[in-house]
Order: structure tokens, then sequence, then C-alpha cells
């Protein structure tokens, strides 16, 4: 059972990792009411937590989690609840845990095959993953930068993985 890309795949998921505790570290609790583009900044974090969770290991065989509400994860959709910065950090976590148990279970083979029911191997939806949290990462970040003058840093390639 070969696992040399799997090593290579969860250390660059640990530094991408890294790179959402970065900002979800720097935003207060009292800014995830900010309205970015029509949404609050806990809808534009959720989404990308959501979009992680739902579309890393197989987007067709997945449980929304329980304070989950319909229209919460889409910027179109208006929602009664609101999350705060510790449900969505707990959120993370579980999805840490997650995606680090899934690729447990993974050996290299197992990249260019289909989840069940899914038309996408689990590679691409690895990859697509990755572009996607990097897009939010970097439109957050911009955002606490010209707002509140803040900038979380960037986890790059050869950063030390902080445990």
């Amino acid at each position: 059972m070969e696992k040399r890309i799997i090593k290579v795949i969860t250390e660059q998921t640990k530094i991408l990792f890294q790179n959402i505790h970065q900002v979800l570290d720097a935003v207060s609790d009292d800014q995830m009411d900010k309205i970015i583009f029509d949404a609050p900044l806990w809808k534009h974090i959720y989404h990308m937590l959501h979009s992680l969770d739902q579309y890393f290991i197989n987007p067709y065989v997945y449980d929304n989690p329980d304070f989950h509400e319909y229209g919460m994860n889409s910027f179109a959709v208006l929602t009664n609840n609101r999350l705060s910065k510790n449900t969505l950090v707990k959120y993370f976590k579980n999805i840490e845990e997650k995606v680090f148990c899934f690729f447990d279970n993974l050996d290299d083979s197992s990249l260019i095959k289909t989840p069940e029911s899914c038309g996408f191997t689990r590679l691409t939806l690895i990859l697509a993953q990755y572009r996607h949290v990097m897009y939010h990462v970097g439109f957050i970040t911009s955002i606490l930068h010209y707002t509140e003058e803040k900038w979380p840093k960037y986890i790059g390639i050869s950063a030390p993985i902080i445990q």
C-alpha cells in the first residue's frame, strides 16, 4: 500500500488548514456581523468551511452539521440564525478531524478512484477544495486588511507545521 502521495497531500492540507486558523484567529466575534458584499462575514467563513466539509471527501454522501439551516451556506439566501466565531472554530476542528481520519484510510491508488455516487476522483475533490479555500482565505484576509488593518500571517510551503 503506497502512501507517498497521501503523505504529501496530508502535509499540504496541514498547511492549508493553518491558513484557515490564521484567518479565524484574526477575526473577532464582534466582526462576524459586518456586511461584506451583501452577506455577513460569518456567512463568508461558514460558506468556505461548509464547502470544505461537504466537497473534500464526497459531496453526494454528506450530512450537514446539526446547527445548519437551509441556505446558511449560500450568499443568496437570507437566514434567521447567526453563527458565532466559537461555533465556526468548533466546526472547523471537526472538519480537520474528519479529513485527517479520511487520509488515514487512503493509499495513493485510491486518489484516482471516484467515491460512491460521485463523478469526480478523490484527487479532483481535494484539489478543488484547495482552490476554493484559498480563494476565500484571500478574500477574507483582504477584507480584514482593508477594514480592520489586520493582516493574518500566510503559511507557505516552507513554514513549519504548527501542531
